[in-house]
């Protein structure tokens, strides 16, 4: 057998070693998806415990909207909202001013 063939002959043993690790890591990976998600299964018990409490779960959704209408809470938390994003703005700006005049020195 001269060098080149040993070459190939080497090269196509060592591919041969990666696609079967490629597929014993692909079938582990896919593994994972037999059984359903572990989000879905948590969604599924929130909505059976929750149309399991259903009247109470309105009963308070109303109470809360109520207090938050009637109590100007929603408007006050809406200006909070307001406020915080325009301090935000505010301070990306002043950082990005400051890491200007720094580099500018």
């Amino acid at each position: 057998m001269n060098p080149g063939q040993a070459a190939l002959a080497h090269r196509k043993q060592y591919l041969a070693a990666k696609i079967a690790a490629q597929r014993s890591q692909f079938e582990a990976d896919l593994g994972a998806f037999r059984g359903p998600p572990l989000a879905f299964a948590v969604a599924r018990g929130f909505g059976e415990v929750l149309r399991r409490n259903a009247l109470p779960a309105l009963a308070f959704a109303l109470a809360a909207g109520f207090v938050l209408t009637r109590g100007r809470l929603f408007a006050k938390g809406l200006r909070a909202l307001q406020l915080v994003n325009k301090t935000a703005r505010w301070w990306v700006f002043a950082r990005l001013g400051w890491r200007f005049f720094r580099r500018s020195r």
